[in-house]
Protein backbone atom coordinates (compact mmCIF):
# COMPACT_ATOMS: atom_id res chain seq x y z
CA UNK A 1 0.00 0.00 0.00
CA UNK A 2 2.52 2.55 0.79
CA UNK A 3 4.07 2.04 -2.87
CA UNK A 4 1.08 2.79 -4.14
CA UNK A 5 1.04 5.89 -2.32
CA UNK A 6 4.19 6.84 -3.51
CA UNK A 7 3.81 6.01 -6.87
CA UNK A 8 0.11 8.21 -6.69
CA UNK A 9 2.11 11.07 -5.48
CA UNK A 10 4.94 10.70 -7.76
CA UNK A 11 2.68 10.12 -10.92
CA UNK A 12 -0.25 12.89 -9.90
CA UNK A 13 0.05 16.18 -8.63
CA UNK A 14 -0.49 15.83 -4.86
CA UNK A 15 -2.20 19.49 -4.21
CA UNK A 16 -4.97 18.03 -6.43
CA UNK A 17 -5.88 14.90 -4.66
CA UNK A 18 -5.40 16.31 -1.35
CA UNK A 19 -8.22 14.45 0.30
CA UNK A 20 -7.48 11.63 -1.41
CA UNK A 21 -4.20 11.08 -0.09
CA UNK A 22 -5.07 12.05 3.54
CA UNK A 23 -8.39 8.99 3.16
CA UNK A 24 -5.28 6.50 1.71
CA UNK A 25 -3.08 7.69 4.41
CA UNK A 26 -6.08 6.96 7.15
CA UNK A 27 -6.67 3.38 5.36
CA UNK A 28 -3.13 2.24 6.09
CA UNK A 29 -3.02 2.84 9.53
CA UNK A 30 -6.31 0.94 9.85
CA UNK A 31 -6.04 -2.79 11.64
CA UNK A 32 -7.59 -4.86 9.37
CA UNK A 33 -8.42 -7.64 11.79
CA UNK A 34 -8.87 -7.51 15.38
CA UNK A 35 -7.20 -10.22 16.92
CA UNK A 36 -3.98 -8.20 17.88
CA UNK A 37 -6.77 -6.20 19.92
CA UNK A 38 -8.95 -9.43 21.27
CA UNK A 39 -5.72 -10.87 22.11
CA UNK A 40 -4.52 -8.16 24.13
CA UNK A 41 -7.60 -7.80 26.04
CA UNK A 42 -7.52 -11.41 26.97
CA UNK A 43 -3.47 -11.32 27.80
CA UNK A 44 -4.59 -8.17 30.11
CA UNK A 45 -7.90 -9.90 31.20
CA UNK A 46 -5.47 -12.98 32.46
CA UNK A 47 -3.05 -10.77 34.03
CA UNK A 48 -5.71 -8.52 35.61
CA UNK A 49 -6.76 -10.41 38.37
CA UNK A 50 -8.68 -10.28 42.02
CA UNK A 51 -4.81 -10.26 43.57
CA UNK A 52 -3.54 -7.53 40.90
CA UNK A 53 -6.45 -5.33 40.70
CA UNK A 54 -4.40 -2.72 41.79
CA UNK A 55 -1.29 -2.57 39.27
CA UNK A 56 0.39 0.29 38.19
CA UNK A 57 0.42 1.03 34.33
CA UNK A 58 4.33 0.58 33.70
CA UNK A 59 4.18 -2.86 35.79
CA UNK A 60 1.10 -4.04 34.00
CA UNK A 61 3.20 -3.08 30.82
CA UNK A 62 6.20 -5.19 31.74
CA UNK A 63 3.76 -7.52 32.35
CA UNK A 64 2.22 -8.01 29.15
CA UNK A 65 5.02 -7.69 27.41
CA UNK A 66 7.06 -10.85 29.37
CA UNK A 67 3.59 -12.41 28.17
CA UNK A 68 3.42 -11.36 24.44
CA UNK A 69 7.35 -12.09 23.78
CA UNK A 70 8.56 -15.00 26.19
CA UNK A 71 12.31 -15.59 25.96
CA UNK A 72 13.34 -19.05 26.82
CA UNK A 73 15.28 -19.63 29.60
CA UNK A 74 18.11 -21.92 29.63
CA UNK A 75 19.51 -24.26 32.53
CA UNK A 76 22.34 -21.71 32.88
CA UNK A 77 20.51 -18.53 32.50
CA UNK A 78 18.09 -20.48 35.40
CA UNK A 79 20.88 -20.75 37.36
CA UNK A 80 22.10 -17.38 37.24
CA UNK A 81 18.37 -16.01 38.33
CA UNK A 82 18.61 -17.96 41.03
CA UNK A 83 22.10 -17.10 42.40
CA UNK A 84 21.56 -13.81 41.91
CA UNK A 85 17.47 -13.88 43.83
CA UNK A 86 19.18 -15.90 46.63
CA UNK A 87 22.00 -13.22 47.19
CA UNK A 88 20.34 -10.24 47.04
CA UNK A 89 18.82 -10.51 50.68
CA UNK A 90 18.83 -12.42 53.48
CA UNK A 91 16.68 -15.92 52.51
CA UNK A 92 15.01 -17.88 55.12
CA UNK A 93 15.85 -20.79 52.64
CA UNK A 94 19.36 -22.55 52.67
CA UNK A 95 20.84 -23.29 49.13
CA UNK A 96 24.09 -24.15 48.36
CA UNK A 97 25.77 -21.89 45.60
Amino acid sequence: MEKFIEEFHRRLDHRDYKDMCVLMQIAITLLIHTTTNERSFSLLHNIMNNLRNRTSVPLLDALMRIAMYPVPLTHEDFAEFVKLWYTKKTRRVKMSL
